[in-house]
């Protein structure tokens, strides 16, 4: 019932199978060497960071005392510190800016939608999209 016709092959069948051959070998070869890569560059670095901890665990109390003379000399502590609190600061600062910014232009988006509402006033949002709740928490 479900028979198939037998299959012909057309003139240029036989050269579109090799082509498809040779691009499907070719991904595999491509995908293989990716991962050659990627995985041997990571086991690389696995191997390298062991070998720098086992060479420093058995100099350490030397080490340490070097590297902390290192940090009280060049004041290295204080200079982190600071670092860190500016850019936690900026991290703070542009948040407080994106969210503010947000919110004008949800309200904008919610007045442009009011706009020709009997009651446009319900949501309580002031022109620029924000309400008094806002200057509170600032």
């Amino acid at each position: 019932m479900n028979e198939q016709a037998p299959k012909h092959y057309g003139k240029y069948d036989v050269e579109m199978a090799k082509v498809a051959r040779d691009v499907e070998r070719s991904a595999n070869v491509r995908a293989n060497i990716k991962a050659f890569l990627k995985y041997g560059s990571q086991t690389a670095f696995v191997v390298c960071s062991t070998i720098c901890v086992f060479t420093v665990s058995q100099q350490l109390p030397a080490v340490l005392d070097r590297l902390a003379a290192v940090i009280r000399e060049w004041r290295m502590a204080e200079i982190t510190h600071a670092a860190v609190t500016l850019f936690l600061a900026a991290v703070v600062w542009l948040q407080r800016r994106r969210v503010k910014r947000f919110t004008k232009k949800t309200g904008d988006m919610r007045h442009q939608l009011e706009y020709n509402d009997r009651v446009n006033d319900r949501s309580g949002l002031r022109p620029d999209g924000t309400v008094a709740e806002d200057d509170a928490e600032d």
